[in-house]
């Protein structure tokens, strides 16, 4: 099997999604977020009525009116306002092997016209009301798929107003030889993990397992494994009622006070004004 083949088949089988809310032709009134903020998954905005205005860390301020859509990826430090008006949107992640950002390996446009536009709202409508009819105690496994497949449809329309990136080539094509690895530090993300414990899966010195990783994921392994940490940490207080200890925990550190001490070294403000400000993020609108 080529590696092409490996490759495909690796995303077919891992590849999943996470919506943490949405909104079907919502009335929205003063949206202000002056702070910045950092996500742990995708925004997408589109505008029936009135307009919405993005500010980047670059100082890049975009705005998305009626017919446009404003995408924001996960992670991307922002700001967000709109004044009145009348929305689609969705809070969704997507991901394959649980923690590779399917969308990071695109150049994902800030602002989405015309019928790509058209079609990416259409998607977060009917994918808005799959969830809505199916909140209810008796979810079945035929509303479970009918939702996958809405979100695997909206993922393709951003894919198609994308281009992939240069270096994402190259990724894709040496990216099977730690896809174990990528599993095994998932899998064992609240627990201690060591260079050597990872270069012993692919049977080779702490040294070499190094340069591999680091060549392939543009970053050390510790490293990587500390932003998992760090990501996942996001995304529990982010969508869960989690204290910060249990949050701490569950993202492999034992001691409370160097996860708060991380977690705003790597994000800007502390676990709590983390936890409060995503919330405030769905409260807002929905």
């Amino acid at each position: 099997m080529t590696t092409g083949h490996l490759f495909s088949q690796l995303i077919e089988n891992t590849i999943s999604h996470y919506l943490y809310s949405h909104a079907n032709n919502q009335t929205v009134s003063s949206i202000h977020f002056n702070e910045w903020r950092i996500l742990p998954y995708t925004v997408i905005v589109s505008p029936l009525v009135g307009e919405c205005y993005c500010e980047y860390e670059t100082n890049e301020i975009v705005t998305a009116g009626s017919g446009n859509t404003l995408i924001v990826p996960p992670y991307v430090k922002h700001k967000y306002r709109m004044d009145i008006g009348k929305v689609h949107y969705a809070h969704i992640h997507y991901t394959f092997l649980q923690n590779i950002d399917i969308l990071s390996l695109f150049n994902v446009p800030s602002i989405v016209t015309g019928a790509d536009s058209e079609l990416i709202s259409q998607w977060v409508r009917k994918l808005s009301e799959s969830s809505e009819s199916g909140s209810s105690d008796k979810i079945s496994i035929k509303s479970i798929i009918h939702a996958k497949a809405l979100a695997l449809e909206l993922l393709v329309a951003i894919l198609d107003a994308s281009k992939i990136k240069r270096e994402s080539i190259d990724f894709f094509i040496h990216f099977t030889k730690i896809a174990g690895v990528l599993e095994y530090i998932d899998q064992n993300i609240d627990k201690p993990i060591t260079r050597e414990e990872l270069a012993s899966l692919l049977s080779v010195s702490p040294t070499r397992f190094h340069y591999i990783f680091n060549d392939i994921m543009k970053t050390s392994p510790i490293l990587y494994v500390n932003k998992i940490r760090l990501q996942k940490a996001q995304t529990l207080l982010a969508s869960t009622d989690l204290s910060i200890g249990e949050v701490a925990l569950k993202a492999g550190y034992p001691d409370i006070h160097h996860f708060s001490k991380q977690f705003k070294k790597w994000v800007g403000v502390s676990p709590s004004k983390y936890k409060e400000n995503s919330r405030a993020s769905f409260l807002h609108i929905e």
